[in-house]
């Protein structure tokens, strides 16, 4: 095959932007795919994030590696997707239970703060639950309305940097006692949209509202390195939580600045697996065919050396 060939194939990899995509699926919860912090422990197949013999207990569950959510180069900003199963059993603590689940976006290194049990769902404190330097985005799956910030309702609810949400939509945590729900969280850069979407396996009502969503622009209050993870909750009133699943999947290129013409970089570093693959490929085969057609000039070079001796 000609040189040309191979440069043909490979130079356009090699000016691809730089891509931070994070994928993982995480059938199984063991002492390794998962960060935990205060109750939450592994048990194979689920998290149980709470003592339930205890009461005013937080559990953590986050994921190992740190998530770039956006870039300050270029001001693009990840698209991503959180698809999780869990439960939440309210009988425990009947006839009153609380307090609650909730997926977060903060800041890596972000720790369960001092007295955040109850209400505040492992995420905030009476000193920082209206805080202007928070820097967390949630959604709650809300078991209990505490006065003071919540709706009157048991609800889920999307929160930035606050401990009330920005919007919400009621939700009847004793009526999906136990049952297992699927949740999705996804975030449309283009649009701005954080929106979430959940069922149950039996206790689905069409009546319920299940959807929810905000507008928000996360760049403005998140960092650009965000640790994604679970916190969940027990105040005075107790109940179990658990986290069956959790897939999620993000993907950030970094082209040009946007309104600023620049030169193309030749990038290696930062490309996915896949790229790398077919670069490392063309590369060798390049090599390997050079090395192939410099044997034959060697070989016809030789040829005619023969023939003017003879």
């Amino acid at each position: 095959m000609s040189r040309h060939v191979y440069l043909s194939f490979l130079l356009p990899l090699l000016v691809l932007p730089s891509t931070n995509s994070v994928y993982f699926r995480t059938p199984l919860f063991n002492g390794t795919s998962m960060n935990y912090q205060g109750d939450a422990v592994p048990f194979g197949s689920y998290i149980e994030f709470n003592l339930v013999n205890y009461i005013n207990r937080v559990g953590w569950a986050t994921y190992p590696e740190r998530v770039r959510l956006w870039d300050s180069t270029s001001g693009q900003i990840s698209d991503f997707t959180s698809h999780f199963s869990f439960t939440i059993d309210t009988t425990f603590g009947a006839p009153k239970h609380g307090h609650g689940l909730s997926f977060f976006l903060a800041p890596v290194g972000f720790q369960i703060p001092p007295n955040s049990a109850g209400g505040f769902l492992g995420l905030y404190n009476t000193t920082t639950m209206q805080s202007s330097l928070n820097q967390i985005v949630s959604v709650e799956f809300d078991s209990f309305s505490n006065d003071g910030w919540d709706p009157s309702v048991e609800h889920v609810g999307i929160n930035y940097n606050n401990i009330s949400s920005a919007v919400y939509t009621p939700w009847n945590a004793s009526f999906h006692s136990g049952d297992t729900a699927e949740a999705w969280i996804t975030y449309n850069s283009t649009g701005r949209n954080l929106s979430v979407f959940w069922n149950y396996q039996t206790t689905s009502d069409p009546r319920e509202n299940s959807s929810l969503f905000y507008i928000i622009d996360l760049s403005k209050f998140l960092p650009e390195w965000v640790t994604v993870g679970f916190s969940a909750a027990t105040g005075y009133n107790i109940e179990r939580h658990r986290l069956l699943s959790w897939e999620f999947n993000s993907s950030l290129s970094v082209g040009e600045k946007r309104g600023k013409k620049s030169k193309k970089t030749v990038i290696i570093v930062g490309v996915n697996v896949p790229v790398f693959i077919l670069i490392a490929g063309s590369i060798t085969a390049y090599a390997c065919d050079s090395v192939d057609e410099e044997t034959k000039d060697d070989k016809k070079k030789s040829s005619r050396e023969n023939d003017v001796d003879q």
